[in-house]
C-alpha cells in the first residue's frame, strides 16, 4: 500500500482545480498532517497533506478533522507566509513523488511576494518544505541537518535541492520496453505493485500501450482489502484476484485512509487518555476487594462487644503476654478470645470496645465506598470500550470529558468547556424520521437529555456498555423498532453475540442518577426486543 508517482500524477491533475484558490486557514492537526482550508468562488475546499511514514499523501478531502487549540511553530510560519495567498501552480516533475506548489501573497507592507511549498511523499523521508522566491528554505516539517545528509540539507537558510532525478524513462513516451527488466527500474512513477500488474496483464495477452491508455483514462481508485490494509491503484489489479471497491479518486483516498489513519492518530494523540483510563480501572479493581473484605469483617462487629464484656467480667487477673484466653460466655459455653500480647485483660477489653464502635460506624461508610468504587469501575470500563470504538473526533470528546472531571489537565490557558458540534451519527430513516446514535458519554447525554423530546423513543442494549439510540417519533412500527434495536446492538459490547436484548422506551422514562457521572441513567417502564446484528443492513444505513 503506497502512493506511487503514477497515482500522484492523477491526483496532481485533479489538484489543478484548486489553482487560483485562496488559502483561508492552515492547521497542523498532528505531528505529520496539515490541512489547508481553500476558497474558490462559491466553494470551500480542504486540502490534506500527510507526511506519515506509512500514510503519506496529498489530496482534497471531505472528512472533518479536529483542529488544535494552539498552532505549532511550523503552522504559525505557514500562516505568516501563505494565509490569504493564492495558489498559482501545482507541478509534479518526472512522475516522481513530490510536488511544487507556487503561491503568491503580500507581505506586511503590501509588496507582492512568491513562496514555494514542496510536498515530498517518499515514505519515511516524507516532508513539507517552505521556501522563499529564491527557493531558500524558510523551514520544514522535518528538518535534516548536515550531519544526517551532507548532500541534501533541509533546514532554515539552506538552498532547496530537488530530489535526485532517477535515470528512468517517461512511460507515456516510451515506444518499447525491456521484458527481462522490471518496469520499476525502466520507467518513472512505477511502484512494485503496478509493475506486477503490468507483467501479469502482458502475460495474459494485453499490450503495454493499451494498459497505459487505461491508466490515462481512469479517474477512479480500485481498492482491495488485504491483511487489514489496502492495496489500490487507478486501474484494476487483476493479478490480486480479489474482490474490490471502485470509488472516485478523492472519495477513494478518504475511504482507504480513514480507519488506518484514525487508529494511528488516536494512538498518537490519546496515549495519555488510555493510560488514565487503564490506571483508574486498575485502581478500582485493587480497591474493591479490599473494601468488600473490610465490610465482611465489619459485619462481625457484635462479637467484639461480647469479647469486651467478657474480659471486663472475668479478665481482671489476665496479665500481659497472653495470646489468648478461654472462658465461659454468658450462656455457659466455652469461648476462646484472641489477645494482644502487649496488654492486660482490661486494656484488651477496651481495645475490643474501640473496634466494636469503629466497625459499627464503618458499615455505612464502607457500603458507600463500595458503591462508589463499583461506579468508578463501570464508568472507566465504559470509557475504555468507547475509546476502542472511537473516531478521532469521538476521542477528543472523551478527552474533554476527562478534563472536565479533573482526570486530565487541560492545555495551558484552556478552561473546562462543553464541546460544540458533537460527533454523533445521524441516519435519515425517511422524510420524517431521523435516528441519532451517541458514541460516547457526552453524545449520549446530549442526545437523551438535551436534544430529544420526552415523546421520542430511546434504545439501549441491556446489561452492556453501548450507545444511546434516539428515534424522533412517538409512533413505532416493527421495521423501525428492529432497525433501531439493531443499531443499539451494533454499537455495543455485545455486537458479536446473538439474540441480543435491547431495551426501548419513551425518553420520558429515562432519568439521570443523582451524583453520578455521565453515562449512568435509570430506566423506568420499558420493553425488550431480542435482535441479531445484520452488518449488511447496518452498512446500508451508515454508508
Amino acid at each position: 500500500m503506497a502512493l506511487d508517482g503514477i497515482i500522484l500524477a492523477k491526483i496532481t491533475d485533479q489538484l489543478q482545480n484548486i489553482v487560483n484558490s485562496r488559502i483561508n486557514k492552515i492547521y497542523q492537526i498532528t505531528k505529520t498532517e496539515l490541512i489547508f482550508n481553500l476558497r474558490l468562488p462559491k466553494k470551500n475546499l480542504v486540502l490534506l497533506i500527510s507526511t506519515h511514514s506509512l500514510y503519506n499523501r496529498i489530496h482534497l478531502t471531505k472528512k472533518k478533522y479536529p483542529t488544535p487549540d494552539y498552532p505549532s511553530n511550523f503552522a504559525m510560519l505557514l500562516r505568516k507566509h501563505l494565509e490569504n495567498g493564492t495558489i498559482v501552480s501545482i507541478k509534479q516533475y518526472d512522475y516522481d513523488r513530490y510536488l511544487e506548489i507556487e503561491i503568491t501573497n503580500h507581505n506586511e507592507i503590501g509588496d507582492k511576494i512568491k513562496r514555494y511549498l514542496f510536498v515530498e511523499l517518499m515514505g519515511k523521508y516524507a516532508n513539507v518544505i517552505l521556501c522563499d522566491e529564491d527557493r531558500t528554505i524558510l523551514d520544514a516539517l522535518l528538518r535534516i541537518p548536515p550531519y544526517l545528509n551532507t548532500q541534501r540539507i533541509i533546514q532554515p537558510g539552506a538552498n532547496y535541492i530537488y530530489p535526485i532525478k532517477q535515470d528512468k524513462t517517461d512511460p507515456f513516451l516510451a515506444k518499447n520496453y525491456q521484458a527481462d527488466l522490471s518496469f520499476t527500474s525502466q520507467f518513472s512513477g512505477f511502484s512494485p505493485l503496478l509493475d506486477r500488474e503490468f507483467k501479469y496483464r502482458i502475460s495474459q495477452g494485453e499490450s503495454f500501450q493499451n494498459i497505459l491508455k487505461e491508466v490515462v483514462a481512469s479517474n477512479d481508485l480500485y481498492i482491495y482489502p488485504k491483511h487489514k490494509q489496502y492495496e489500490y491503484h487507478i486501474i484494476e489489479l487483476k493479478h490480486l484476484n480479489l474482490s474490490h471497491k471502485k470509488l472516485p479518486l478523492e472519495t477513494g483516498m478518504d475511504f482507504i485512509y480513514t480507519d488506518l489513519e484514525n487508529q494511528a492518530q488516536i494512538k498518537e494523540l490519546t496515549g495519555d487518555l488510555v493510560r488514565v483510563i487503564k490506571r483508574e480501572i486498575k485502581k478500582a479493581e485493587r480497591k474493591l476487594p479490599k473494601l468488600e473484605a473490610s465490610f465482611d469483617d465489619a459485619l462481625d462487629f457484635e462479637k467484639y462487644q461480647v469479647y469486651g464484656d467478657l474480659l471486663f467480667s472475668y479478665g481482671q487477673n489476665i496479665k500481659k503476654g497472653n495470646s489468648q484466653v478461654t472462658m465461659p460466655d454468658f450462656e455457659g459455653n466455652s469461648i476462646t478470645i484472641p489477645l494482644d500480647l502487649r496488654y492486660d485483660g482490661i486494656t484488651n477489653a477496651n481495645k475490643f470496645y474501640q473496634r466494636y464502635h469503629k466497625l459499627k460506624n464503618a458499615q455505612a461508610h464502607l457500603l458507600k465506598q463500595i458503591e462508589l468504587t463499583k461506579h468508578d469501575l463501570e464508568y472507566f470500563r465504559n470509557l475504555d470500550f468507547q475509546l476502542k470504538q472511537a473516531t478521532l473526533l469521538d476521542a477528543q470528546e472523551i478527552r474533554t470529558e476527562l478534563i472536565n472531571y479533573g482526570y486530565l489537565k487541560p492545555p495551558r490557558r484552556q478552561k473546562k468547556t462543553a464541546p460544540k458540534n458533537l460527533n454523533y451519527i445521524t441516519i435519515q430513516y425517511d422524510d420524517n424520521i431521523t435516528i441519532l446514535i451517541g458514541k460516547n458519554n457526552l453524545q449520549n447525554d446530549y442526545l437523551t437529555f438535551n436534544w430529544a423530546r420526552k415523546s421520542y423513543y430511546w434504545f439501549h442494549v441491556a446489561d452492556y456498555h453501548g450507545s444511546h439510540v434516539i428515534v424522533n417519533t412517538n409512533q413505532l412500527d416493527e421495521p423501525l423498532i428492529r432497525l433501531a434495536a439493531m443499531l443499539a446492538a451494533y454499537f455495543s459490547q455485545s455486537r458479536d453475540s446473538s439474540s441480543i436484548p435491547v431495551n426501548y422506551t419513551e425518553v420520558r422514562n429515562i432519568k439521570k442518577i443523582p451524583q453520578t457521572r455521565l453515562g449512568f441513567v435509570a430506566l423506568g417502564q420499558h420493553k425488550t426486543i431480542y435482535i441479531d446484528v445484520d452488518e449488511k443492513v447496518i452498512t446500508s444505513y451508515l454508508d
